[in-house]
């Protein structure tokens, strides 16, 4: 496993994200009023448009308001998880897809995204890979781009270095996806809360017994610090 120390990692967060050494704190309330307002450039509806369109005059701020605002909508499911297609998943266990098959992929993942935009971030994983082997340049620059808009808008809330400092998530599952985008292995999950009643997971990183002897005497980074207060918030008034 890749070594991952406190420099290294912040390194990588600053390439993903490019964020200013201020943490943008998410707004919920204000979130709501534009994303359900019509006539805001942040309504809901426009935006998912916009991006499932891989419209690349998105901002970051635009992703943002999207991100977070998909909890606010009423068929948002926080229980939610993506149950791959068989089919599908049979290509993905294949040594050798053929052109067909990569067409099947981005049919099944573009559907997915625009049905359930953020149930699985792997999607746009797989799309880039099924883009470029398909030589699709130009849906592979433009979901390229909005991917690291995406990851920049989760990112400005929050390094995940301290709790103070917590990046804030609306699915466990994205805690997970961006550990292993930084390639971080995880040995445990804790949950913390702090005196204003927000809920914090932290994923504990897992060293190998060879890491362990190269980082002996680095600054090792020990794991990240996820706010999962609205989901916390969520399943609340799901057994309400």
């Amino acid at each position: 496993m890749k070594i991952i120390t406190l420099a290294f990692l912040i390194f990588s967060l600053n390439v993903f994200s490019q964020q200013s050494p201020n943490t943008k704190k998410v707004d919920y309330k204000s979130i709501e009023k534009e994303i359900k307002n019509k006539d805001s450039e942040f309504y809901f509806q426009n935006l998912k448009k916009r991006f499932v369109e891989l419209d690349t005059t998105l901002t970051t701020t635009h992703l943002h308001h999207l991100y977070y605002g998909s909890s606010l909508m009423n068929d948002f499911k926080v229980h939610n998880r993506h149950t791959l297609d068989e089919k599908i998943l049979k290509y993905y266990q294949s040594e050798n897809i053929s052109d067909e098959q990569w067409n099947e992929i981005i049919t099944y993942n573009e559907n997915l995204i625009a049905k359930e935009l953020f149930i699985d971030f792997e999607a746009f994983d797989i799309l880039l890979t099924a883009y470029h082997i398909t030589n699709n340049l130009d849906k592979y620059n433009k979901l390229g781009a909005l991917y690291d808009k995406l990851l920049g808008a989760l990112l400005e809330t929050g390094n995940g270095l301290t709790q103070e400092t917590a990046m804030d998530v609306i699915s466990t599952t994205h805690e997970y996806y961006i550990m292993q985008t930084l390639d971080l292995n995880v040995s445990g999950q804790s949950l913390l809360t702090d005196n204003e009643g927000r809920s914090y997971d932290f994923l504990a990183v897992k060293y190998t017994d060879d890491d362990k002897e190269e980082t002996e005497n680095a600054d090792r980074l020990e794991g990240l610090y996820f706010d999962v207060t609205r989901l916390f918030e969520l399943y609340a008034e799901r057994f309400k």
